[in-house]
């Protein structure tokens, strides 16, 4: 699988736009323990999941992998 970079460059930017977007709009939540000293609010499981949503159905030959929630998929190398 050959991909030209450049054709991902604005999908990384709707993805950060929409991250952007739950950010601004959204207050932290509940906070959870996912460690000794590694937290989690519900923002950043907002934000996660709808960037992997968006990338995933934008990119499906791509693999996803998320600070919070791990490797949902794998693709052919490319993550």
């Amino acid at each position: 699988m050959t991909i030209d970079a450049r054709s991902l460059l604005p999908i990384a930017e709707r993805a950060a736009s929409t991250a952007g977007e739950i950010i601004r709009s959204k207050a932290p939540g509940v906070v959870t323990a996912k460690g000794d000293r590694d937290m989690a609010t519900e923002v950043d499981y907002a934000v996660e999941h709808a960037v992997r949503e968006f990338v995933s159905r934008e990119t499906p030959e791509i693999g996803f992998v998320g600070e919070e929630e791990g490797v949902s998929r794998t693709g052919d190398g490319l993550m």
